[in-house]
């Protein structure tokens, strides 16, 4: 062998040898440490004041932008408010601000805090509250401003309210008690329980014959006889606690009790669930795959309920029969009136087109209507909030104006009138009984915003009791001199703020939260501006536009399809969507235009805008995302070719409706977790827009994506968490199938093994947003944009 052929060798022989030696000396990072790497990397970048904007760092979502401040409650001494919230570093808890010097601390986990006005039951002449905690019931003494425990132990206890004697009732189970707060003397009222299961078969002849024949011949049976029929007198002697049964076959939905202790009102219902669908976890610590149940789909299973009105002693509950209301209804028992002789009962028709409120007399135990609801479509809005007032009138909420308004009785027992009116609408109420007034939050002022006022009782003119624009979530200490708000604008997650109510409305008072990250904080967020354009039948249609830079002119544009169908988005607030909501700021920066559009079935908007979708979902709602790219085109020169648009759920289900039958209109777009055949999602929400696929087939296929996946022509991406228990990736799956057998190549479908309808893992919602980015860069710029995040 020569020296060349012996070189050769020898460095065949290292090239061959060395990268064995390596392997066995180098070994893999292990998996969990390149993982907390890349997580540890983000939150340290969340600390720094850069203001860069990159989706990895967006999409960690409330460690980013911060996690508001939620559910203020003042406590019972009007000394303290507390409130949940995990601030910019803090850790997340319940948190108990002083209001004397305003000093703010965490609660232990162990800590119960100062006790909640708002989750006690209170004396109507104010001078007692109780309240459950887990180690026993505790009451505070307003009068004295002491608190006490009644009674230490764990039991659990559903407190029901005071009586008029000023005892505590409560639920133990099946059992109502009461205590006495004085003697502390605990007494059992009443005992629900299931009517005995009837005898399938009438004794015969033979049998009564031979049982009789027992009884004479063997002494043993004949004191077993005796013993039963003792006891059977003993439990129905006047000494022993009532038992109030109902019928077999029916669980209790709700029960109330008035405040004299002697009615008993309960819901039942009786439910037969449809077929469950299985949504397999092929992720599991036993490494094989789990399924779990979830939903049935609309049309399948049924609900009926029935109201039962029972008086302590009676050994049966009576069913409350309602004139004309024989089909399948669910009901609501909103409370007795506070001198015990009436019952507030809201029913709601199966198929929602029906609605009505009743008041059940304790005379005759019958229903006066007070108030009937009939829509073609659905409704959504009847009794939501409803009661009685302290000199005995009921009150509650309706629709029927087209707008969710407030109604009460003139007088007990007399008709009833509308104490607010117009084309706004309330979202939330509550009951100032010491100041006799309601607290209402609505949107009076704006569409886009919610404000909290006050209205006396009888009505009248209402005060404004926030006026900074935005968002409001306020709400007044029981006192009457503190007004606690959660507030946020459109580019301005939410905080606390505090004030005394007597201060001026016109100001946010003191900011007490502080929530984002640095990193957040040190970004210019935009400020979309609101705007209303003509949709093709004359409608004004709202709608956040974000402006690039450059101007609208010849820039390209994102329609953004906000999802959950009955929501609203163009709001001068935080949003629900405030990924989504970055995710636009990134984008504006980059030259693209945003439209987000609260097309029709919106919430905020009143009856006529949300059933405008009735029996056609794609119709309206999609016409009107069509309407408002041909509005920017044809206005501020947007480039008609280089439109986009994405959404998820609802709104993935418009995007898949926009690119099989607007292809002309919307070059590509991402799907979220759609819905792509109502038939295959639940009953609750689709059979109010849709009936049911066997009463209004056409109504499903007509309103169904993959019933029109042949026009697909431009670039669509689907993406679908695989343990969705809400829209089920089998809707994404099916689809996949159908696009297959029609030969359709120009999409994509990105599956997420963890993840259900919304997106946990910031890893998750990080690749979801590099995909959308990638496909509108690469279908509207021409350009492989590189992410604009970790991964780039």
């Amino acid at each position: 062998m020569n020296i060349r052929a012996t070189h050769i060798v020898v460095v065949t022989a290292i090239l061959f040898c060395v990268p064995q030696l390596v392997a066995q000396k180098v070994e893999p990072p292990a998996a969990e440490t390149l993982q907390e790497k890349i997580e540890a990397e983000l939150r340290a970048r969340c600390l720094k004041r850069d203001g860069a904007l990159d989706i990895d760092l967006m999409m960690l979502g409330e460690t980013y932008c911060g996690t508001p401040p939620s559910r203020p409650e003042f406590s019972l001494d009007g000394q303290w408010l507390r409130f949940r919230w995990r601030g910019d570093g803090r850790e997340g808890g319940t948190w108990v601000l002083n209001l004397k010097d305003r000093s703010l601390r965490r609660l232990k986990k162990d800590e119960d805090g100062p006790p909640s006005h708002r989750r006690a039951i209170h004396r109507r002449d104010g001078t007692l509250s109780a309240w459950q905690t887990d180690r026993g019931l505790k009451i505070f003494d307003h009068s004295r401003g002491e608190e006490q425990i009644l009674v230490a132990d764990d039991t659990r206890r559903q407190l029901a309210g005071f009586s008029t004697g000023g005892e505590i009732l409560f639920w133990v189970g099946d059992r109502l008690k009461r205590i006495d707060p004085r003697t502390r003397m605990v007494t059992q009222l009443c005992r629900l329980e299931v009517e005995a299961k009837k005898s399938g078969k009438e004794k015969s002849p033979q049998r009564t014959f031979l049982e009789e024949e027992e009884k004479t011949l063997l002494r043993h049976v004949r004191e077993e006889v005796a013993r039963a029929q003792k006891q059977k007198e003993r439990n129905r002697s006047p000494q022993a606690f009532a038992t109030l049964r109902y019928p077999r076959g029916y669980s209790i939905w709700g029960r109330r009790v008035s405040m004299d202790g002697n009615w008993i009102a309960l819901t039942l219902v009786k439910r037969r669930r449809g077929q469950s669908t299985d949504v397999p976890h092929y992720v599991t610590t036993s490494a094989y795959v789990e399924s779990q149940s979830a939903r049935a789909k609309v049309g399948d299973g049924s609900f009926a309920a029935r109201v039962f009105l029972g008086m302590v002693g009676d050994e049966s509950a009576g069913e409350v029969v309602f004139p004309g209301w024989d089909k399948p209804f669910s009901a609501s028992v909103r409370g007795f009136s506070p001198d015990s002789r009436r019952l507030l009962v809201v029913l709601r028709a199966r198929d929602n087109k029906r609605a009505a409120i009743f008041v059940v007399s304790m005379d005759d135990r019958r229903p006066h209507l007070i108030h009937e609801v009939r829509d073609e479509a659905w409704i959504r809005h009847v009794g939501d909030h409803g009661g009685f007032l302290p000199d005995g009138s009921c009150w509650f909420t309706s629709e029927k104006s087209g707008f969710n308004h407030l109604y009460r009785e003139k007088a007990p027992g007399s008709g009833v009138v509308a104490l607010t009116s117009g084309s706004w609408l309330i979202d939330d109420l509550e009951l100032d009984e010491v100041r006799q007034r309601f607290l209402l939050t609505t949107s009076r002022h704006s569409a886009h915003e919610r404000r909290l006022e006050a209205l006396p009782f009888s009505g009248g003119s209402l005060e404004t009791l926030t006026r900074t624009a935005g968002w409001h979530e306020a709400r007044i200490s029981p006192d009457g001199v503190w007004l606690v708000d959660i507030h946020s604008r459109s580019n301005r997650p939410p905080e606390l703020f505090l004030r005394r109510v007597a201060d001026d409305p016109d100001m946010p008072g003191e900011q007490i939260t502080d929530s984002p990250s640095p990193a957040f904080k040190a970004h210019a967020w935009y400020e979309p501006e609101i705007v209303r354009f003509p949709a093709s039948d004359g409608a004004m249609v709202p709608m956040r536009l974000y402006r690039p830079e450059q101007g609208l002119k010849g820039a390209p544009l994102i329609v953004f399809v906000h999802g959950a169908g009955y929501l609203q988005n163009v709001l001068d607030g935080w949003s629900p969507y405030y990924r989504e909501y970055m995710f636009h700021n990134l984008l504006r920066e980059r030259g693209f235009a945003v439209a987000d559009v609260d097309y029709r079935g919106s919430a905020g908007y009143g009856r006529d805008w949300r059933c405008a979708i009735y029996r056609h979902m794609g119709g309206r709602d999609l016409e009107d995302q069509v309407d408002a790219v041909s509005w920017l085109v044809k206005k501020h020169g947007i480039d008609r070719r280089r439109v986009g648009l994405y959404g998820g759920s609802y709104g993935g289900f418009i995007t898949l409706m926009a690119m099989f039958k607007k292809g002309e209109v919307f070059r590509c777009g991402a799907a979220l977790r759609p819905v792509t055949d109502w038939a295959h999602y639940n009953h609750g929400y689709t059979a109010n827009i849709l009936n049911t696929p066997a009463e209004d087939p056409e109504a499903y296929r007509r309103s169904s994506p993959i019933y029109f996946a042949q026009g697909l022509k431009g670039a669509l991406l689907i993406c679908h968490g695989l343990v969705d228990d809400n829209v089920h990736a089998q809707d994404s799956l099916r689809l996949a199938q159908r696009l297959i057998e029609l030969r359709r190549t120009n999409w994509e479908l990105a599956l997420f093994p963890v993840e259900a309808h919304g997106f946990r893992d910031p890893a998750s919602w990080a690749d979801e947003y590099k995909r959308i980015w990638r496909l509108f860069s690469r279908e509207l710029t021409g350009e492989s944009s590189k992410d604009p995040g970790r991964g780039r």
